[in-house]
């Protein structure tokens, strides 16, 4: 049977759900704020975060994999060897 989502969310929603308000992204976010449960003040943040943490595991994405530099997609590898 396949793993609910469901456990992961719960824990997280119980753990910070009291600081950031249960929003754990943009869209989350900026949906709370059209609907007045966030101010718009605040909105800046998660956007920043995201942005900021996306390319933070990016950077360390090819510190600890630097043979991927370069590397050919898969998808592209296994369509050039099927129109050989």
């Amino acid at each position: 049977p396949a793993a609910s989502p469901r456990p992961p969310v719960m824990v997280g929603a119980t753990a910070v759900g009291g600081i950031s308000g249960g929003a754990f992204n943009p869209a989350v976010a900026f949906g709370g704020t059209l609907m007045g449960m966030f101010s718009w003040s605040a909105i800046w943040v998660y956007l920043v975060a995201d942005l900021a943490g996306a390319a933070l595991a990016a950077a360390a994405f090819l510190v600890l994999n630097p043979d991927d530099r370069g590397a050919e997609p898969v998808a592209q590898a296994q369509l050039e060897q099927l129109t050989k």
